[in-house]
């Protein structure tokens, strides 16, 4: 680990610039891979710093009690994240709960965090979702002040095992320092953007394909990060964000890890970079971009779903990125692309956003989804529902996918029609606020024909769609509702809900179905079942439908978004 503060004075400035090998080389100095270990020593007293979701905390709980199953062990974290885990009967933790908002910070209350580490404490365990330290301040922060002698261990997302040693994590708050302070000092100063010279540049914020859990936005920023480079090779593409993601060789990468939680110090490094790299164009497929910066933005709104309906979510922290800081992003930047005409209506209404910096540009579904690719798939069939002929639905599990609907419309059908026997199959990882959805499992008089697989790859996730009765995707609300076209695309008759961007997707090829009505579900379930034609009609509807969408047209449409601002 280098320590670059004692350096800062001397070399941070040349003529008045920052120095630009500095600032790289104290950005990777901050990588986890520094610290790989392969094993945790036994421990008597241990603490865990609720730094995660519910699934990393678990994942560490797991770890501890494999490690010394019949030690002490507490856990530091919010409320809500209290609340999570105690249903998941973990009653040998001792829950310490964090007393203040948002993230674990030494300064919100130093005195409380003394009494905590002040408990001999002999190991203490967080997780990092990210490949650098940067993210992880505040957990260092509260090391470093508490001066804790405590051994220090964390996991990142893929679950590798990290040990971390007083001189450094100490080391690394000096190169955050460093890092933050050259930051500062390129936004106070009174130097302009440097006049580009050579190939035009476009900057591509490659954070959102680092984090582990993979959904329909990591698609699309992986379909653009591959397809732009061939829609204009005249353009320079830059990655920025993640140091580890694979990338088309034609790209190349800028050693700078974006902090996911720390949305303020990542603008700053972007705005730092766009500088040195004398950036025509920033793109992001996700995240907030900086006011400050060098070159035009573009950024990509999904939808707007924590404002229009927060009550689906659990966490404040989620409700206050769309409406903080994805809002001030979208005020200032000179172009924003909607995934649907839905979505883009939602910005306008939220927002204030003017129409005419609006562009609308769909999604399409992988190339892997295409049934002209059937045969590669045909001899991994698809068992998860016994062998019986299945309804499927594909989604993470939180309120709005309204699987709690799906599960009630499907007893109704087999109630009301005992000769038939289908089953249910549910694909995807567990998201939030599942009390009903567990509830309505657990009581449900037909759960032993109804099967939960987790996440699933995408080449059983193909033999899913192909070989159901029908997909089900009755959602209350969706900013495009890409497993609708998978489904399409596979040749899979879909029942969805008529309303948001579904409708406009779906058009005349799919079965609609009113969300809130458990009887319109599951009549449109049982007319799906009991007409052999209708089935056919649809699947082959669905596939002239789905036809009209690429990801080649994807990225072409945003290619030229890209190069309207360059001319």
């Amino acid at each position: 680990m280098i320590t670059l503060l004692s350096m800062l004075d001397k070399s941070l400035v040349k003529n008045s610039f920052i120095d630009k090998d500095l600032f790289y080389g104290a950005c990777r100095s901050l990588s986890i891979e520094h610290y790989e270990t392969d094993t945790i020593e036994h421990f008597e007293n241990g603490i865990i710093l609720g730094s995660g979701n519910h699934q990393s905390i678990c994942e560490l709980v797991k770890i501890c009690k494999r490690v010394s199953p019949n030690s002490r062990l507490s856990l530091v974290a919010s409320k809500h994240l209290i609340n999570e885990l105690s249903k998941k009967e973990f009653n040998f933790i001792k829950f310490l709960e964090y007393p203040c908002d948002g993230l674990l910070k030494w300064d919100l209350n130093p005195e409380w965090w003394k009494q905590i580490l002040n408990q001999n404490f002999d190991s203490l365990f967080f997780y990092n979702s990210q490949e650098t330290l940067l993210g992880a301040q505040n957990i260092l922060e509260i090391l470093h002040l508490s001066n804790t002698k405590t051994r220090i261990h964390f996991i990142d997302q893929e679950g590798k095992l990290y040990g971390l040693s007083q001189s450094a994590y100490s080391a690394s708050l000096q190169s955050i320092s460093s890092i933050d302070q050259m930051a500062d000092f390129e936004r106070t100063s009174t130097s302009s953007c440097p006049t580009a010279s050579g190939k035009r540049t476009v900057l591509f914020d490659s954070r959102i394909l680092g984090e582990k859990n993979q959904t329909g936005v990591h698609r699309y920023a992986r379909e653009l990060i591959n397809y732009l480079p061939i829609e204009i090779p005249e353009i320079k593409f830059q990655s920025i964000g993640s140091s580890t993601i694979h990338l088309p060789e034609d790209i190349i990468r800028i050693p700078v890890s974006l902090p996911v939680s720390d949305l303020t110090r990542a603008n700053h490094l972007i705005s730092l970079t766009s500088k040195f790299e004398e950036t025509d164009v920033i793109f992001s497929p996700y995240h907030p971009l900086p006011k400050d910066r060098c070159g035009a933005t573009v950024l990509t709104i999904h939808d707007l779903i924590p404002l229009k309906h927060p009550e689906w979510f659990s966490n404040q922290n989620t409700i206050n990125f769309f409406d903080q800081s994805l809002r001030e992003s979208a005020l200032h930047v000179d172009k924003i692309i909607a995934d649907s005409n839905s979505t883009k209506q939602d910005i306008i209404n939220i927002y204030g956003v003017d129409e005419s910096k609006i562009e609308v540009i769909y999604l399409a579904a992988k190339s892997i989804f295409c049934t002209s690719d059937h045969n590669l798939h045909s001899e991994e069939p698809f068992e998860s529902s016994s062998g019986r002929p299945y309804f499927l639905s594909v989604c993470t599990q939180e309120p709005r996918k309204n699987l709690v609907g799906v599960i009630k419309a499907y007893e109704l059908l087999r109630k009301q029609n005992p000769a038939l026997d289908p089953a249910l199959v549910l694909v995807g990882k567990k998201g939030w606020k599942n009390e009903e959805l567990e509830k309505a499992l657990n009581e449900s008089n037909f759960k032993d024909s109804i099967f939960i697989t987790g996440y699933i790859d995408d080449n059983t996730l193909v033999n899913a769609y192909r070989e159901a009765i029908a997909f089900i995707y009755p959602s209350f609300h969706e900013g495009f509702g890409l497993p609708i076209l998978e489904a399409m695309t596979c040749g899979t008759p879909v029942i969805t809900s008529k309303n948001s961007s579904l409708e406009e997707i779906g058009r005349d090829s799919v079965l609609y179905c009113d969300p809130a009505s458990y009887e319109d579900i599951s009549f449109s379930m049982y007319r799906i079942i009991s007409d052999y034609v209708l089935r056919e009609n649809l699947a082959n509807r669905g596939l002239k439908r789905a036809s009209e969408f690429s990801w080649k047209k994807t990225a072409q449409k945003t290619a030229q978004v890209i190069t309207s601002l360059l001319n």
